[in-house]
């Protein structure tokens, strides 16, 4: 997965970039799970995550975060169907159908959600952009989504 280094100001929506949100202890699929990233998040440090950008700006942008819960085609059972938004091949589990899937050679077979909770506000610069994009359509649809 290749990785360029971008100011946020250069960044528009659907652009995808790796960088750290605090993801909401509610989001974690497994609560016994003991890995680094688990015990960190419900310890409300942020973590590493391809985040998709909502809101462009030039000093910050609004993103949200991906999931794949363990390269799961459905959404762990623990999790609100109303808080992920479904990408192919992920099943649909609620009343969102899947968004086209993101096509790159690294995450084309694998399912995705993404995060419809909260709107997180990055401020480090510069961030890692990643491609693909996400459509602009798909992106629309996942903030009428939004809380």
């Amino acid at each position: 997965m290749s990785r360029v280094s971008t100011q946020l100001k250069d960044l528009k929506v659907g652009d995808r970039i790796w960088t750290e949100v605090k993801v909401d202890r509610d989001d974690v699929a497994d609560l016994n799970s003991q890995s680094n990233t688990a015990k960190a998040i419900k310890n409300g440090i942020p973590v590493k995550r391809i985040c998709v950008v909502l809101v462009p700006g030039h000093t910050s942008v609004e993103v949200t975060y991906f999931a794949t819960f363990n390269r799961s085609d459905t959404l762990p059972k623990r999790l609100s169907k109303d808080l992920w938004y479904p990408f192919k091949p992920a099943t649909k589990e609620g009343k969102l159908d899947p968004l086209p899937g993101l096509h790159d050679k690294e995450d084309e077979n694998k399912a995705q959600w993404v995060s419809l909770r909260t709107r997180h506000k990055v401020t480090k610069n510069p961030v890692d952009k990643m491609e693909p994009d996400v459509p602009v359509k798909s992106v629309n649809l996942i903030k009428e989504k939004m809380r």
